[in-house]
């Protein structure tokens, strides 16, 4: 007959100390959203539906935040990430693909204004890789250093 050693069970933590080790982990890490941008993201689209945000929505949410602030500051974008239950990450490269967004810090101001010339394949054999180059040295010479000109 084989005889088998004997093992007993040796904790290796408290449950104290397990607690504690869950405490540590549950904190939020990240950027976490202003209360003041919570609010301002809120008002723009609207009370929270029962069943959530739709996710589908969020590209016509950017544009709400987009059209009222002229831009699309960090603190909206974590502010939207939050309410409709999203990753910071995919709110971010939606906002960040589509180029009629202007995806700023929070300390950025918008420009006055944002001129966009088309580089289409017809609209450079028109002329529009001259006109990009040409444009900023004009605008700040006539004085208007707060125009950006965007390709």
């Amino acid at each position: 007959m084989i005889s088998r050693p004997e093992f007993t069970a040796v904790p290796v933590a408290t449950a104290d100390d397990l607690r504690e080790r869950l405490r540590r982990k549950a904190h939020l890490k990240g950027r976490q959203p202003e209360a003041s941008a919570l609010a301002e993201v809120q008002a723009l689209i609207g009370a929270r539906p029962p069943d959530g945000y739709a996710r589908d929505r969020l590209i016509e949410h950017l544009h709400l935040i987009n059209d009222r602030h002229g831009a699309l500051y960090e603190r909206h974008l974590v502010a939207l990430a939050r309410l409709m239950n999203l990753p910071m990450a995919e709110v971010y490269e939606v906002a960040s693909f589509y180029h009629h967004f202007e995806v700023l810090r929070d300390a950025d101001g918008p420009p006055r204004l944002v001129l966009r010339v088309c580089n289409g394949l017809s609209c450079c054999m028109a002329g529009a890789d001259a006109l990009l180059a040409e444009l900023p040295g004009r605008l700040s010479a006539a004085g208007h250093g707060d125009v950006r000109v965007q390709a």
